[in-house]
């Protein structure tokens, strides 16, 4: 469906033109590009990810048809193929700035809060998909209408033109590319209608074409220029901490060689592979409840019972791609050693369940019916908790009596995208109990709460881990 927009503009050869730009009142819900081939639907978010790291034409439903509503990463209008039907073509940022700017562009049924919609343009408040955001979700839906044009903007950037809520006209803005708009497109000009110039207009029309043209590649070079000097400085960068790194590793090889050599000279021997991780058992802090044997302190290793090491998730990013790839990791809580010390390490579920085992020789992780035992053993679940903590540590501290000397420390937790939670008045500690593909069971304490919470998690989170005598 189309409608004419009649916009008024002025030309080249001192005279007003008035020109006739056909706009589609309708959004654009095609999944295909002209020729056929199929777009990609960034339909879940690791979809999304892939077509966002590597520049791939896509499209998201807003609904569960694309006649509810579909928005495109730029790459999509971009392609060659043509995503707009025969006929049509994707606007330039010029199309758009001859649209008069006193007139209510949203729709009157278009999900906007605030019903000013006279059907001009009849936009729909479809929101937008921005390209950095941590959790899969469209953005500002009933406030803003984001659409794009096929004009670029600065690197990694193009145009596109907003409509709010509530407000006149448009602004201009330009986003990443790997953002997610709406798309309106107009009808290609019939060129049998084009008026004939003399040759002094054709010649001013070309002078101004190449002025332009000279503007902006004058500003892609001097943002060029930019983006050079910031890379060679970061190349100076890496080259001195290369550098740096190239004199530590000499100085820890020739460190090495002394120690070797020292260990000779007494006649000595290197330990074997893993030693460190031995633990004995008898030297474990625990306490005897009903007929079980718990540690009182919480689990602080980094090594599985075989002695490989179990990887540190040192950044947000590491620990959410540990997560997502079914790989275990550790931490400590805001990645501090000295926490620690007296809370130990935060491990996912994929490290609880690894086969090398993560409990010391003589201990294993507690099940489900395990932890039920020891609560049930203290009253229940409503009641077991004072019981549980420590007397100190906590933000409130006299509530609790630690009455079965288990010694529970507010130790926090860490989220599946690697923020931390709770220090001080929560603690969390897994079973080695499969809820389901994606969770597993576990405890948990409050500092404002006499219960001891039993929750089905998502594997992906950090919590402490205590250990039962196998």
């Amino acid at each position: 469906m189309l409608k004419n927009i009649t916009t008024a503009i002025f030309c080249l050869f001192n005279l007003i033109c008035y020109t006739q730009t056909n706009w589609s009142i309708e959004d654009l819900h095609v999944t295909t590009f002209r020729n056929g081939d199929r777009l990609l639907e960034a339909n879940t978010e690791s979809n999304w990810k892939f077509c966002n790291e590597n520049q791939l034409p896509a499209y998201l439903l807003l609904g569960e048809t694309p006649e509810d509503g579909v928005l495109y990463n730029f790459y999509a209008i971009h392609d060659t193929r043509q995503l707009a039907p025969e006929g049509y073509r994707i606007p330039e940022l010029e199309d758009v700035k001859t649209l008069p700017t006193e007139q209510y562009y949203q729709s009157t049924n278009g999900g906007w809060k605030t019903n000013t919609g006279t059907g001009y343009f009849n936009a729909n408040a479809s929101g937008y998909m921005p390209h950095d955001i941590e959790s899969f979700e469209v953005l500002s839906q009933g406030v803003f209408a984001y659409y794009w044009t096929n004009t670029n903007g600065k690197t990694f950037h193009s145009m596109s033109f907003v409509i709010v809520d509530g407000e006149k006209g448009y602004s201009i803005q330009e986003l990443r590319r790997e953002g997610f708009c709406a798309v309106r497109c107009v009808k290609k000009n019939d060129e049998s209608a084009a008026f004939t110039m003399s040759e002094g207009q054709i010649a001013k029309k070309e002078k101004f074409v190449k002025l332009n043209r000279r503007k902006e590649i004058d500003k892609e070079l001097t943002n060029l220029n930019v983006d050079l000097e910031t890379k060679e400085q970061e190349l100076r960068e890496i080259n001195k901490r290369t550098s740096d790194l190239e004199r530590e590793i000499n100085e820890i090889n020739a460190r090495k060689i002394e120690l070797q050599n020292e260990l000779k000279k007494n006649n000595l021997t290197l330990s074997s592979p893993g030693a460190e991780r031995t633990v004995n058992v008898k030297n474990i802090p625990s306490v005897s409840i009903g007929n079980q044997i718990w540690m009182t302190e919480n689990l602080n290793v980094d090594k599985f019972r075989n002695g490989d090491p179990i990887p540190e998730a040192k950044t947000a990013e590491e620990w959410k791609k540990a997560g997502a790839n079914g790989e275990p990791a550790w931490c400590y809580y805001d990645n501090d050693p000295a926490n620690g010390e007296k809370y130990g390490k935060l491990y996912n579920w994929y490290a609880v369940n690894d086969p090398r085992g993560l409990a010391p020789e003589g201990w294993k992780i507690p099940s489900d019916d395990e932890w039920s035992r020891l609560v049930n053993n203290l009253g229940g679940q409503k009641v077991a908790g004072p019981k549980m903590k420590s007397t100190s540590g906590w933000v409130e501290n006299g509530k609790d009596t630690n009455e079965s000397e288990f010694s529970g420390l507010p130790g926090g937790e860490r989220g599946l995208y690697g923020a931390f939670d709770g220090i001080g008045d929560s603690g969390s500690w897994w079973s080695s109990t499969e809820g389901s593909t994606y969770y597993a069971w576990s405890r948990y304490l409050g500092f404002n709460s006499g219960s001891a919470g039993r929750y089905n998690d998502g594997k992906q989170d950090g919590f402490s881990v205590r250990c039962l005598r196998d």
